[in-house]
């Protein structure tokens, strides 16, 4: 059973999640222009957090304070692609990030119960008592899930259109086990990241044609 978990305890989680990210991304920088990192990490949490903000808004149709992934991911790609003249690989650094920063991230949802799963009483069910329903952990199933991917493409090269892929056919696939998917088809969720596959894909296609010519 779990209580709800007040705002500071998330938001701590969340920054955490950044941190570590960030310093994965440091870590795996190869030429230190440390006045150049020091303006990318400052861009990186800034975006993150203001896209974040913005696409929680946007998403539940109200003025909350809350952070999408969507909007993170966002902000996070944003500041790779102004940064990637100045640092190499940043692109393909920032990229492989994404996996470990939602998954850290998903914690903080599971501890303040938001973006729960579905009404469910077997193992690992979790009873949060601020909605006095026991649902199954798809926050934990989601950290695990993009902690795998984050292993897998971690030390592979040239795979971060595969990897931004598997991560959005993994994540709607994941989202069908969260309780908004309950008496609905498809959710807000899944058009944005339908919406998020089309862009990606005819990004990819021009980017082939271009090569070809």
């Amino acid at each position: 059973m779990m209580n709800n978990i007040n705002f500071p305890i998330y938001g701590t989680i969340i920054l955490l999640s950044l941190i570590i990210s960030l310093f994965y991304i440091v870590v795996s920088i190869k030429e230190k222009n440390y006045l150049i990192i020091y303006f990318y990490i400052v861009t990186y949490i800034t975006s993150s957090i203001i896209f974040g903000i913005i696409f929680n808004i946007i998403i539940n149709n109200k003025i909350e304070l809350g952070l999408s992934s969507y909007g993170c991911a966002l902000g996070v790609l944003l500041t790779a692609l102004i940064f990637k003249k100045y640092i190499k690989d940043i692109q393909s650094i920032t990229i492989k990030s994404l996996p470990l920063t939602y998954a850290i991230g998903k914690i903080a949802c599971l501890l303040s119960g938001c973006c729960i799963g579905i009404p469910y009483k077997g193992i690992l069910s979790i009873t949060y008592t601020k909605y006095n329903l026991e649902v199954f952990p798809i926050q934990l199933l989601e950290t695990i899930v993009f902690l795998i991917i984050f292993i897998l493409f971690n030390k592979k090269k040239n795979i971060e259109y595969k990897l931004l892929i598997t991560c959005i056919i993994s994540k709607f696939i994941l989202d069908f086990l969260r309780y908004e998917h309950i008496n609905t088809l498809i959710t807000k969720n899944q058009i944005m990241l339908i919406v998020l596959l089309i862009i990606l894909l005819l990004y990819k296609n021009k980017e082939f044609i271009l090569k070809k010519k």
